[in-house]
């Protein structure tokens, strides 16, 4: 309920109409009813008020009350409404829990203090440029670092926008428990037109120290060993 509450959906909300709508259908199948069932002659009533009389009573059975409770109390018909109110309950409730599972993550990507907030051990290093061909105006940007889990993300703007199919860029990360000659390789990604972008880091190993960040220029699908054309680096 408090997943649904967070997401705008009044769950109590729609179980009220569906309840309004099943009262209303039975309310019209009553009436319908009515209207077509054939009424019983005055003579045959009282002849089968007689013969249901018993020995020692008084008054006779009312006919109309034997034959009301003689009728299912439910339809068919309403049983498939119920059914169906169920299934489409189920599905918000499905859809208002997949949904609140995915919005820490997309919030923690689009917005570096709350990555930060979700990963109090994160290092945040901001962008230093090369003269590399494709730096474009002024770099802006960090490259923010979790060793803990080893997650993180890249905020960069002033890079060129590249063709995928010519070129694209990649990540290494630099770890002081390790041979400065083997980086991790932190994955690949392409700059939009745009020249700004949001990158979430795949680091390929774990990186308990991380002492540099290097964005280096490679062929489709990124290198096992770079010839080390960096375009930007930054460090703590």
């Amino acid at each position: 309920m408090l997943a649904a509450r967070a997401s705008g959906v009044d769950l109590a909300s729609e179980i009220e109409t569906f309840e309004l709508v099943i009262a209303q259908l039975e309310c019209d199948r009553f009436e319908s009813r009515r209207a077509t069932e054939p009424t019983v002659p005055a003579s045959l009533r009282a002849k089968l008020h007689e013969i249901a009389k018993p020995a020692d009573a008084a008054q006779p059975i009312p006919f109309a009350r034997a034959q009301q409770t003689a009728r299912p109390r439910r339809a068919p018909l309403r049983d498939w409404i119920v059914a169906a109110a169920c299934i489409a309950f189920g599905a918000v409730s499905t859809f208002v829990l997949l949904r609140a599972g995915e919005e820490p993550q997309t919030t923690s990507l689009a917005d570096p203090a709350a990555f930060v907030s979700m990963h109090p051990s994160s290092v945040r290093c901001p962008w230093q440029a090369t003269k590399d061909e494709r730096i474009i105006g002024d770099v802006r940007g960090e490259a923010i670092f979790d060793p803990v889990t080893s997650k993180g993300m890249l905020l960069i703007e002033g890079l060129a926008a590249n063709d995928p199919k010519v070129d694209q860029y990649q990540l290494w990360i630099f770890d002081a428990e390790r041979d400065e000659r083997y980086p991790v390789d932190g994955g690949v990604f392409d700059m939009p037109e745009c020249g700004h972008a949001v990158i979430p880091i795949e680091a390929k190993l774990r990186v308990d120290k991380p002492v540099l960040f290097a964005v280096t220029v490679e062929r489709p699908g990124g290198v096992v060993v770079s010839d080390r054309r960096i375009a930007l680096v930054a460090k703590p």
